[in-house]
């Protein structure tokens, strides 16, 4: 799996809803780092995980584990 760092408000910047306070999220990508194309980059890959954070902190002790 390849994973993202993500911002809600960025993902989200027209949008009301506040995602109840988690803005931090990881979204982990269908391929394996091997597979992974930079040139067609995140896109072009389905998201088959998604967690949300309260603090960027909790997320990104998350992704480390993920790496």
């Amino acid at each position: 799996m390849v994973a993202l760092k993500v911002d809600w408000r960025a993902e989200r910047p027209d949008d009301k809803d506040d995602n109840n306070g988690l803005y931090y999220g990881i979204y982990g990508f269908e391929c394996s780092e091997e597979e992974f194309d930079p040139e067609l980059g995140y896109g072009a890959y389905d998201i088959n995980y998604v967690e949300w954070f309260k603090t960027e902190k909790q997320r990104d002790k998350e992704f480390k584990t993920l790496k």
